[in-house]
């Protein structure tokens, strides 16, 4: 499981390199580049972040039948080769279940990890111009993505006031 989490790591590094080759002018190793920013101009003083949720192979997040969740021995896990690699910041994508433990863990074993707190939003209006969704949604779904929407929030808000990360 290491190596896949390194390869993927890798791939996203060269892979950025690849979308932005004038940010990769100064190269110090293949696949990296030197942002042209000062630090003081960065989120926490960062030059590297990535998304991260933890899911492996029959895991996922809630679609509703019930999230499959990645243990905390796992996760852990992840955070630890993430934070090897140099990679101090990073993204969760919502304020479920998984990225509370996230953030438990990477507290509980002081692994010097910031977060980027993502908020997991539904459609509250139809935007039939949207490429994918070009169907109205119907009025009583948009009505309980609101309160689902307002529920995340309040999660977001909760979650990043208790944690230090």
């Amino acid at each position: 499981m290491k190596l896949s989490i390194q390869i993927q790591a890798a791939t996203l590094m060269v892979t950025l390199a690849l979308a932005f080759p004038a940010l990769s002018a100064q190269t110090n190793a293949p696949g990296l580049f030197t942002l042209r920013q000062k630090t003081s101009d960065l989120l926490a003083g960062e030059f590297w972040a990535i998304c991260y949720s933890g899911f492996r192979a029959g895991q996922h997040p809630d679609r509703g039948e019930g999230a499959k969740n990645s243990t905390n021995e796992q996760m852990l896990e992840d955070l630890r080769i993430l934070s090897t690699a140099g990679f101090k910041l990073i993204r969760l994508y919502d304020a479920q279940t998984n990225s509370a433990a996230v953030l438990r863990l990477i507290e509980k074993h002081q692994l010097g990890i910031k977060v980027l707190l993502g908020a997991w939003l539904d459609a509250e209006i139809s935007n039939t111009n949207c490429p994918w969704q070009r169907a109205p949604y119907p009025d009583s779904m948009l009505a309980a993505n609101r309160i689902k929407n307002e529920q995340e929030v309040q999660r977001v808000i909760a979650l990043a006031n208790s944690s230090s990360a």
